[in-house]
């Protein structure tokens, strides 16, 4: 999935989650539950956050949560 502490994808090489992975991601919040998939996002960014100190916080936060619509994967839920 990620290799870490680059947090780099070990399929294509780019910053994780890439877009191949967000997909994944977003088809596994329709399957199941958004909020599981914001939870581990979260703690991948918290993990990030102590591997990465040169990056803002605010970049990792777009990176890992940013681009996530909860709300629009909780109303394709239910």
């Amino acid at each position: 999935m990620f290799s870490q502490p680059r947090w780099t994808c070990r399929d294509c090489g780019q910053s994780w989650p890439c877009d191949a992975r967000r997909n994944l991601l977003t088809v596994e919040a329709h399957k199941h539950s958004a909020v599981s998939v914001v939870l581990f996002l979260s703690l991948c960014l918290n993990q990030a956050a102590q591997d990465l100190p040169a990056v803002d916080v605010s970049v990792l936060y777009n990176r890992f949560l940013g681009w996530f619509d909860s709300n629009r994967s909780a109303r394709t839920n239910g």
